[in-house]
């Protein structure tokens, strides 16, 4: 009883904005998403690396011509320390579901590893991506990066960063849109976190700014991007991320899409694969958008 009774009180007793009051609604969450519907999809596993959280999983529709012009490759959240992708299969399904063949990347974790580990992670998780592809007939099809939380900074990285997919065999000029949900993505933003200095170090530190995301924006990245936060998120800030928007959007040298979850926290924006829930409605409406090419670079 006492179990269950610090955590209600917790919930009730903290104002939403605070990573107390996410620590409860988190497990919460992840209970919800257990009983998202099934989708009727082949899953198979593949390693890029040694260690055992270097693969990726590979989710594609059981009809062979899925009919969208486009995949996804989709990082998980977990805080840069948990997670696994067989936690996010609901996340797949949803995007299975509209049609899509999705990849979903692993990568090590802090404590025992940081930034550029992940970075090399993630380098040695797009070359087995476009082997993929080639090896399955999507050698023609455009690339959606995305992710959520601490998936969505390392969605970000990779897609401002173009010389880690032409090294490995996807030419920048393959993607076609990147969508961030209560993505960390102006890292200089946030508040001091054990987990942020794990994998990111000192602010003053040639890591922290290898590793934020906001210091690689440039007149040179043209990718549509859709975002969406909370605003109440008490994990990654939502005026973090309102900074990045609009430094991307003063370049004006792409579409972006920023949408405002009103008293949203951080598990808000990472429902996007609920039905009904408004942070779904905005996300495979945009897709949408990007797949009929109503959204220009």
């Amino acid at each position: 009883m006492v179990i269950l009774i610090v955590p209600a009180v917790i919930f009730v007793a903290l104002p939403k904005g605070n990573w107390l009051h996410e620590s409860v609604t988190l497990p919460l969450w992840s209970l919800r998403v257990r009983f998202l519907p099934k989708g009727n999809y082949i899953e198979s596993k593949h390693r890029y690396g040694p260690h055992f959280r270097q693969y990726l999983l590979y989710f594609r529709p059981a009809k062979p011509d899925a009919g969208r012009r486009q995949v996804v490759v989709y990082f998980h959240g977990g805080g840069w320390q948990f997670g696994r992708p067989e936690m996010f299969r609901p996340d797949a399904q949803a995007l299975v579901n509209a049609g899509y063949h999705v990849f979903m990347p692993s990568h090590r974790r802090i404590p025992f590893f940081n930034f550029r580990h992940m970075r090399l992670d993630i380098q040695a998780a797009m070359h087995l991506v476009a082997m993929l592809m080639e090896e399955h007939g999507l050698a023609g099809k455009k690339v959606i990066l995305g992710g959520t939380s601490s998936g969505g900074h390392l969605a970000a990285l990779l897609s401002l960063d173009p010389t880690i997919l032409n090294k490995e065999g996807m030419p920048g000029e393959g993607l076609s849109g990147l969508f961030l949900m209560g993505a960390a993505i102006n890292l200089g933003g946030m508040w001091a976190s054990p987990p942020l200095w794990m994998l990111a170090g000192s602010r003053q530190g040639a890591l922290f700014r290898e590793a934020n995301p906001m210091n690689h924006l440039s007149e040179s990245f043209r990718l549509p991007t859709f975002v969406i936060h909370g605003t109440k998120d008490g994990l990654v800030e939502y005026a973090s991320v309102k900074e990045f928007v609009i430094k991307l959007d003063s370049m004006k040298q792409t579409h972006v899409e920023f949408v405002t979850l009103p008293g949203g926290i951080h598990t808000d924006a990472a429902s996007w694969a609920f039905p009904g829930h408004p942070a779904n409605k905005a996300f495979f409406e945009w897709l949408q958008k990007l797949e009929r090419g109503d959204i220009d670079k």
